[in-house]
């Protein structure tokens, strides 16, 4: 039994997935063992039960493996909710750039648009290959480091560990990065777009 998925987060299926019969790739960390309380809310009322949740009797790991293993989950389960809306408009709007480049060819406001996509490729990979859908780094790290862990029954190795430390540590710099990038430079960018007589960039644009 797994915690709840993360809001706004698109399902995953595996390749092997039957429709309709395969649940997604699960956000949220496995709960561990102990007893809780099963709340159905039904026309204003609440209807409690208590459930019991027990460990595979085949999992040799311990206990004190097992709740080192779930409390990695959970920091990074926790820090996901403020990084996917940044990956999501990170997209949207490396697409209206990209249009915003095809349109501006020739013009003088070139050089703030390609200036302004230096600054979004500092929030994709490094190794990003030229050309690709821009892609949010820190959160690209959480979610594998986030499925490392997950996919074993043992605790974190000291290498994860460290990976867990710093990701959780790069993830509000990125956070404050991202929030100056819009409340600062995109609005100065469209400025200059608007007296350029072009379109402004957005944060809702489909990638094509």
């Amino acid at each position: 039994m797994h915690y709840a998925p993360v809001t706004g987060v698109e399902p995953q299926y595996p390749m092997s997935a039957i429709f309709r019969n395969t649940p997604p790739d699960p956000t949220g960390p496995w709960a561990m063992p102990g007893e809780y309380s099963v709340v159905l809310t039904a026309n204003g009322k609440n209807y409690a039960q208590p459930l019991t949740l027990k460990m595979d009797p085949r999992v040799k790991a311990s206990a004190a493996e097992l709740s080192d293993q779930f409390e990695s989950a959970k920091k990074l389960y926790d820090a996901r909710p403020a990084l996917e809306p940044i990956g999501q408009r990170l997209v949207s709007l490396g697409s209206s750039l990209a249009k915003a480049r095809e349109r501006a060819r020739d013009k003088p406001v070139t050089a703030q648009l390609e200036a302004f996509a230096k600054k979004l490729a500092q929030f994709s990979p490094p190794d990003a290959r030229p050309g690709a859908a821009l892609t949010l780094d820190v959160l690209a790290k959480l979610e594998r480091l986030f499925g490392f862990i997950q996919d074993v029954d043992a605790a974190p190795t000291a290498r994860i560990k460290t990976a867990v430390v710093e990701v959780l540590r790069e993830a509000p710099a990125v956070v404050e990065r991202w929030q100056k990038l819009i409340a600062q430079d995109l609005p100065a960018l469209n400025q200059e777009l608007e007296q350029a007589g072009l379109e402004r960039l957005s944060l809702e644009e489909k990638p094509h």
